[in-house]
């Protein structure tokens, strides 16, 4: 009889775990994915750095929901910049504040940052929340790019000084062919004229290209991404130093007894 109970309740824990085995294979089979949007440039924010005599720039996403078609928002968060619940961007909880200051839309805050605080906060790490003045965390990069498009923002004074430079490259570079064909390289002084003008023209010319590439360099604020605020827990809290105290005591009761 107790080897009939034992098998019978073998059996059970056998079907037992098939069935938890089971389970799990199901449970770990479900995982809710978060919607993948397509983002594109809403606005590129430009702005000049005065310590550091650089243009920056910066490209503000935003999620375009019609990329997925049926989605809602599984969470009623609200932007605390643009009183939006849409997720046109990530919601992030980046300070200490609560309610309906808690969340706030990642690409709706790196703009409110540049428009109010310019660059040289960021660079030095100097972002605090204007309500809880907790300071946020954040990754950054700078980096340098060159963009065509900056010709448009070049003064007019700055295009006419390249106008001239090229003119003077021009007539540095016909009036050596002109002396070379008209007096030959036969003569000493003739080479020394054309050495002098090839000088003139390709130093002109690499100040040119230097000019105009710095011009059209800009720098990019790039992979920028805020964390979320984390409290600290109690066990992360420094512990008092007690052994101190207890050495203390324990000298006072030897002397005491002795």
């Amino acid at each position: 009889m107790a080897n009939n109970e034992s098998n019978d309740t073998s059996t059970q824990n056998s079907k037992f775990l098939q069935l938890n085995s089971s389970i799990q294979i199901l449970n770990e089979s479900i995982s809710i994915q978060m919607p993948q949007f397509r983002q594109k440039v809403l606005k590129t924010v430009h702005s000049k750095d005065a310590v550091r005599r650089k243009q920056i720039a910066c490209h503000i996403y935003i999620n375009d929901l019609e990329s997925v078609p049926g989605y809602k928002a599984l969470k009623k968060q609200i932007c605390r910049i643009c009183i939006c619940e849409e997720e046109t961007s990530k919601f992030i909880a980046p300070c200490k504040c609560k309610g309906t200051a808690e969340f706030v839309h990642q690409e709706c805050l790196k703009m409110w940052i540049l428009e109010q605080y310019g660059v040289n906060k960021i660079y030095n790490d100097e972002l605090y929340c204007e309500v809880c003045n907790h300071k946020f965390e954040f990754d950054v990069d700078f980096n340098d790019r060159f963009d065509i498009k900056q010709f448009q923002r070049i003064k007019k004074r700055t295009k006419l000084c390249w106008l001239i430079q090229i003119f003077f490259i021009i007539l540095f570079i016909f009036g050596s062919i002109e002396i070379a064909l008209g007096f030959g390289i036969n003569s000493l002084a003739t080479v020394a004229i054309i050495v002098v003008f090839g000088l003139i023209t390709i130093s002109l010319t690499i100040y040119l290209i230097f000019n105009f590439s710095s011009a059209h360099t800009i720098q990019m604020i790039e992979n920028w991404n805020f964390q979320n605020y984390k409290p600290k827990s109690s066990a992360s809290l420094p512990k008092k130093n007690t052994k101190k105290i207890t050495n203390q005591f324990i000298r006072v009761n030897q002397i005491y007894f002795t």
